[in-house]
């Protein structure tokens, strides 16, 4: 998210799981989401980048986990 800061950051994605789980695909499938939030430092590449995000989405999977 350019030049937002990591609180809109988690309230727009915290926004986005509530109304993506309201949507009703069928009765038999639940649908659960992840997102990962990483920052862009000034030496990183798109690569690192996304490696960031990658680590935050699983560790929020995990403690997901870890939670239910």
């Amino acid at each position: 998210m350019k030049s937002g800061n990591l609180s809109q950051t988690k309230n727009i994605i915290s926004h986005l799981e509530k109304q993506l789980t309201k949507i009703q695909y069928s009765k038999s499938i639940n649908v659960t989401c992840s997102f990962g939030i990483a920052s862009c430092e000034q030496n990183d590449t798109l690569d690192s980048l996304l490696k960031k995000a990658d680590e935050s989405m699983y560790e929020e999977k995990t403690r997901l986990k870890i939670k239910s």
